[in-house]
């Protein structure tokens, strides 16, 4: 296994210990979104974490330096140069900075689904001063950079199919913090952008 393939998985594992442990420790729940709300968000997240990870294969095709196709979405579509591998892997570790600078600020008021906690507070500091979703920005960034480092068809499509996921999701945190922050969250919305910091 390259370096390259140790340092993105050293980093996915990295988000996800982050993200479980410091689950043990948040606010109670005031409000939580019900269940069909979550599905809305969830079967893209889950399909793109298929598309992505399901039968990728780290061996070249013989004479082609492109990855060895497993099945039709896996059809290589990205050199595996050194370019492209340094690409991916500068993408994936932006992005997990960014989702750690994030979880961090969020502190006790994060959740991993939709809810309003008890003495919820509006972070608009640190990342939150430049997207409004930060956690979601780190998160695709280090997707896309597992997908560039891949270089599968599947990875690739993934990526879209994450994004709507990502942005369904977003859209009903905005509505519930509306409707608990009023004026103040709709101000915030108009300063700083959801997702790409002066862009979108």
């Amino acid at each position: 296994m390259a370096i390259t393939e140790i340092v993105i998985i050293v980093c996915w594992v990295i988000f996800w210990a982050v993200i479980l442990v410091t689950a043990l420790k948040t606010k109670p729940v005031a409000e939580r979104e019900p269940l069909s709300n979550r599905l809305l968000y969830g079967i893209p997240i889950l399909l793109a974490v298929f598309l992505l990870f399901s039968g990728i294969s780290s061996q070249p095709a013989p004479g082609t330096g492109l990855k060895q196709p497993i099945y039709s979405l896996n059809v290589p579509v990205l050199p595996a140069t050194t370019s492209i591998m340094i690409i991916g892997l500068i993408l994936t570790i932006f992005g997990l900075f960014i989702a750690l600078w994030a979880r961090v600020m969020l502190g006790t008021n994060w959740s991993v689904t939709v809810t309003f906690k008890e003495d919820h507070e509006l972070i608009e500091k640190g990342p939150y001063a430049y997207v409004r979703h930060p956690l979601y920005t780190g998160l695709l960034l280090m997707f896309l950079g597992t997908a560039v480092m891949a270089g599968t068809l599947g990875g690739l499509l993934g990526f879209p199919v994450l994004f709507i996921g990502c942005w369904i999701k977003l859209k009903q945190e905005e509505a519930m913090m509306t409707k608990h922050f009023g004026e103040k969250y709709l101000r915030y919305t108009t300063r700083v952008k959801a997702l790409i910091p002066y862009v979108l």
